[in-house]
Parts: structure tokens; sequence; C-alpha cells
């Protein structure tokens, strides 16, 4: 089953490359070329027809395969992260002393079941007393400078800038305003601006090999942790990661919307991800409103208008260590039972919402049904079942929320968070 999945999902990748434009020419001209040469072949069968015919054949051939050249296909099946970050294996390892999620305790979480051991890469900078309504919190800008790198981050990328330049170019990437998180409370994030490309030379491409074998990571590694050997907060960073945020989406019959994101995005491609996310894009800055931002992506990506949305909730602010700490929204979400998700963008390459909460317990009303103790746990325990049957790997951000909604649903049945085990 996962090997057919997988099978699926590569052959409508190679179909939609066969049917880009470039390709068709492409091979639309080399039919009629060749078409032409078999005729004069034909009516002059001659011994310099044939080495004409030859070296025609030749060239022809040459020429196509310039005209159509790697690039056309590499965007679509080329795996741009591996080497930019390191393998979750590597980061957890390298982080091992810091306080990192652990799944060990929540409910339908099997080592042997995945590629990778229970600890995902993340450290908590904010966890409300509760999942929280995006509506109480203001975005604003705290600081409105130009878009420019830490001095020292800059002193160390400066040489291969242009470097940086030509893959973020390759990788069909553009650039664009970002803003990046200074500080977070009970009801603000304050933002400063940033840009895409500052990101991706930066917290997207962490272990790209620079000097004498080192990366950033390697190079800069002070910068990232405290004097206590603890990561430090995200309003002393240097990295300006792009500010973002996903959340999984429930539905009031009890499924759950997971996409599997395409290896065309600029990182965390090729695995299960939450239902839908992004970076903050500035004009959520401009208006303050945060639901604006969650609001644009679950159309973009599952063509779900927001009127079909009736809780949208704030489980944590996370830093994200394989990124060097960039911060990220973990949210959830509950949207009408009459919604149908589509896979309306080419960030994923296939998408599932198979009912997760038993008849028992629907219809599911409020976020808050879904964190009761016995409905936490049932659902947890199908979320995993449905990931395990996935030929592809559940991603960090997935894993994370799945971490959170168990953590919340024990704060809610004891009110106390001493009751959620951390991997110290």
């Amino acid at each position: 089953m996962k090997l057919s999945e997988r099978a699926n999902d590569e052959l409508a990748r190679l179909k939609t490359v066969l049917f880009q434009r470039q390709v068709v020419v492409g091979l639309g001209l080399t039919v009629v070329l060749a078409g032409l040469l078999v005729v004069v072949g034909l009516y002059r069968p001659s011994s310099l027809a044939n080495v004409v015919i030859d070296s025609a054949v030749s060239v022809l051939v040459a020429l196509i395969a310039v005209y159509l050249s790697i690039d056309t296909f590499r965007r679509y099946f080329r795996r741009s992260e591996a080497g930019r970050i390191d393998s979750m294996e590597r980061i957890v390892q390298r982080y091992a002393d810091l306080s990192l999620l652990s799944l060990e305790t929540v409910p339908g979480w099997r080592s042997n079941s995945f590629n990778r051991g229970p600890r995902v890469p993340f450290v908590t900078e904010y966890q409300p007393d509760n999942p929280t309504s995006v509506d109480r919190y203001d975005i604003e800008y705290i600081d409105e400078h130009d878009a420019t790198l830490d001095d020292e981050v800059a002193l160390v990328l400066e040489p291969y800038r242009d470097r940086f330049a030509r893959d973020f170019t390759r990788e069909d990437h553009f650039n664009g305003r970002r803003v990046a998180l200074e500080a977070v409370s009970d009801n603000r994030f304050g933002v400063s601006p940033t840009s895409f490309f500052h990101s991706y030379m930066t917290v997207f491409s962490p272990d790209t090999e620079l000097s004498g074998g080192r990366s950033l990571r390697d190079l800069t590694e002070e910068l990232l942790l405290a004097e206590d050997g603890q990561l430090a907060p995200v309003s002393e960073s240097p990295f300006d990661g792009a500010f973002g945020g996903g959340a999984l989406l429930f539905t009031e019959d009890g499924r759950v919307v997971i996409p599997t994101r395409s290896r065309q995005v600029v990182n965390t491609g090729g695995v299960n991800g939450v239902s839908f996310g992004g970076t903050l894009d500035p004009t959520v800055v401009t208006n303050g409103d945060l639901r604006e931002h969650f609001e644009s992506e679950l159309r973009q990506e599952l063509n779900i208008e927001p009127t079909n949305l009736s809780q949208l909730r704030v489980l944590s602010i996370v830093r994200r260590l394989e990124a060097l700490g960039k911060p990220d929204i973990l949210a959830m979400g509950l949207a009408d039972a009459s919604v149908v998700p589509e896979q309306a963008s080419n960030e994923h390459i296939r998408l599932i919402d198979p009912q997760v909460v038993p008849d028992r317990y629907l219809p599911i009303e409020s976020v808050d049904d879904l964190l009761q103790g016995d409905v936490a746990e049932v659902t947890l325990r199908s979320v995993f079942d449905v990931l395990e049957d996935s030929y592809y790997e559940p991603g960090q951000s997935l894993l994370g929320t799945l971490w959170y909604l168990h953590s919340h649903a024990e704060y809610t049945d004891s009110e106390s968070a001493d009751s959620v085990a951390r991997d110290e």
C-alpha cells in the first residue's frame, strides 16, 4: 500500500512535468524533425544521405536536450532541502541537552512505526494556559527598520551571498517581504521586517557547507544559545527567520485534514504536514489581524472559505531548532461538517481527510470537545494509525501539533501543566 501510494505520487509528478509548455514544444519539435529526416532517408537512400541523417539526428538530440535542460525537471524531482538542513536525527542529537518535545507520553506514538525517535527538535517559546482564539492576539511592528541581517551573521555570509542567490533562483523561489518575531506575550506579537531571501540564507540553509566544511550553524552557535546553554529567547535571536504559522484542521464530523507537502517547498517537503499554513505576509501586520493570515492560507491551500471555519486556536509558539530557532505558531481549527478540502496548492502532492473521532463522540461542537481526555486519547491514536499507514513520514510541525494537543488535553483534565511529561 505504501509503495503504491508513492508510485502514484511520482507518476502524478511526471505527468505534471510532461505537460509543461517547454517539454511539449521540445518533444513536438523532435517528432516533426525526426519525421522530416525519415522522409529524406526514404526518398534519397544514398550513403551521403545516411551520413547527413545520422549527423542531423545527433545534433537534433543535443539541441533538444539543451532546450529542455535538467532545470525543467529539477524543480519537480529535486530534494533541495537535503544539504541545506541536517537530518532530524542529527539535529536532535546536537541539541540533546535542551528541553525538546518528547512523543513518548503521547497516546498512539510508536517509535518503531516511523523512521525516527520520539524527540521533536522544538522548544516552547510561548504556550497559553489553554488553546486561545487567534482573535485575542494583536500583531504589530515594534521595529520598522529596513530588512537587514544581524551584523555578525552578515559577516559570516557575505562571501557566499552570490552563491545563495544562484541557489535561490535555481530552486524557483521569489523574494518578498516577511516579518520576524521579536516579542510575544499573552495578547501581542511584536515583529520587525525581514525578507524571504534573508530567511533562505539563514534559517532555511543553516547546514549548507561554507568555508572549511563548516556551516552557518557551526559558525554562529554561540549566537543561538544563551550563557546558560539554553536557547536564547526570540528577542535575542540574530537570524531574522520568517515568522509563520500552521494549523491542524478537524471537522465537526470527526475528520482531520492531512496533506503531504511537495518537495517544491523551501523546507519540510516530502512529509505529511499540518493542514494549512505558511509564513506571515506583512499585510497581516498592517491590518493587525492574525486571523487573516490563517484564513488566507486556508483558502489558498484547501479551497475552504473562512466562513466554514468555526474556531481557530493557538496551541503554542515553538522555536524550530532545525531552522536555527525560527519561531512558528502551532494552532488547531474546527470546520463545518460540510467542507470538502481540495488540493488547491502546488505545495501539496496529495491530501486525505480520514475520520479519526469515533461516532460516539460526534458531533464535535468545539475545540474543547477534542481536548476532553478520552476524546483526545482516541483521536491521537487514530491519527497515528493513519500516519503509520502512509509511505510518507510525519513532519515536525504535525508531530509538534499533536504533542501540544495532548499537552492541552492534559491541562484540561488535571488543571496542571505538571502532568505533561517533557524530555528534559
